[in-house]
């Protein structure tokens, strides 16, 4: 199964993954924008699949991931693997690669239990630096552009999800499991998508994602699903395949009724920039822009690339999706203080020379 339209909740990793996480909106769990801990009254997804009996991994090159932001809780293993293009050799086997190397030991050792598999990695990410085989692609002047570069990026994670499909082929599991692939943002490079990268504002090209599943005798090959979906959804979607109750903290819905093309109740999606003045809402076709108390609208059918905004012909559609972006805010804001009330003052997050020189690598630090 793929996705047309899934949504990542925010612009960047932290707020996205602990969504991802806890099943929860970074509007309430705050975690990136004004909070660094996963509130402690919160669950994550691998605490609920470790009570449930499953052995649970995060291998992940990205240093805002666990154990940072807390986010490896419920993590039997945790494995934060070195960002691939540092230290790497330039001619070194996609094996040697060490979150190849880190989810081939996983899946080895627990091939007889049920498991839960995190992977995070980053060959998609900027500064662009895939080894000497994956630079297929060229402008047609011949040179490597930016989003050469980025393709070129995106070959690399091809590669490298065919290897993690490959062993779970070698160890018999293929065909008994849940595999989901997905990024926890987007990334822009036009001048009016907020320029190249990602953070800052959500546009269209910052939180549009790709979601792909597969679960032989429940998805069919090949299903496309047109509905917009959201990455909060995921959690839900999870617990609810495998016949584990969902907490009532989630806030997202299980897709599985769309498997067997059942239709689902129509939703309105938000997402939030990297600041919460900056948010989203997705609404049928419409996307509803919020930059710090200017409104915009964009049908994201006939304008993927954010190009025209047609507020001031649609007033009353903007009046609609306001009034519901403002009451949907009101009623996060609820949440979010009852989610924390208990909280004790959060301790600053330890960042050591070596994950400062993987965030620099990475463009977050400068």
């Amino acid at each position: 199964m793929r996705g047309c339209r899934c949504f990542a909740p925010a612009t960047w990793t932290v707020p996205s993954v602990t969504t991802m996480m806890t099943g929860i909106s970074p509007d309430t769990h705050r975690v990136g924008l004004d909070k660094w801990k996963i509130p402690p009254s919160s669950v994550t997804l691998a605490e609920i699949l470790r009570q449930a009996g499953y052995v649970t991994g995060s291998v992940s090159q990205n240093p805002y991931t666990a154990p940072n932001a807390d986010l490896d809780r419920g993590f039997d293993v945790v494995d934060q693997s070195k960002i691939s293009f540092m230290r790497l050799p330039a001619d070194a086997a996609p094996a040697d690669e060490p979150n190849v190397r880190a989810w081939s030991r996983f899946l080895e050792n627990n091939a007889d239990k049920p498991f839960f598999l995190c992977v995070h990695t980053l060959e998609a990410h900027g500064p662009y630096k895939p080894p000497k085989r994956f630079r297929l692609f060229k402008s047609e002047n011949g040179h490597e552009g930016t989003i050469d570069r980025y393709d070129d990026g995106i070959a690399w994670a091809d590669a490298n999800l065919s290897l993690l499909v490959a062993k779970l082929k070698e160890l018999g599991l293929w065909q008994f499991t849940l595999l989901i692939v997905n990024s926890d943002h987007g990334q822009s490079f036009a001048p009016n998508e907020g320029g190249p990268g990602h953070g800052g504002k959500p546009y269209l090209a910052r939180v549009h994602v790709p979601l792909v599943m597969h679960l032989p005798g429940l998805i069919s090959p090949g299903l496309v699903i047109e509905d917009s979906v959201q990455l909060l959804d995921v959690p839900p979607t999870i617990l609810s395949l495998l016949k584990i109750p969902v907490p009532a903290q989630f806030q997202g819905h299980s897709l599985a009724p769309l498997f067997k093309r059942l239709p689902i109740e129509r939703r309105r999606i938000f997402c939030v920039g990297e600041r919460p003045a900056w948010h989203a809402l997705v609404s049928g076709d419409w996307f509803f822009f919020y930059d710090d108390g200017k409104s915009s609208l964009f049908d994201i059918k006939a304008d993927p690339g954010q190009m025209n905004d047609v507020a001031g012909s649609n007033q009353l559609v903007v009046d609609q999706l306001d009034k519901q972006l403002l009451a949907y805010l009101d009623e996060q804001r609820t949440l979010a203080a009852a989610l924390r009330k208990s909280d004790q003052p959060e301790t600053p997050i330890s960042i050591d020379a070596e994950i400062a020189e993987q965030l620099k690598a990475l463009g977050y630090v400068h």
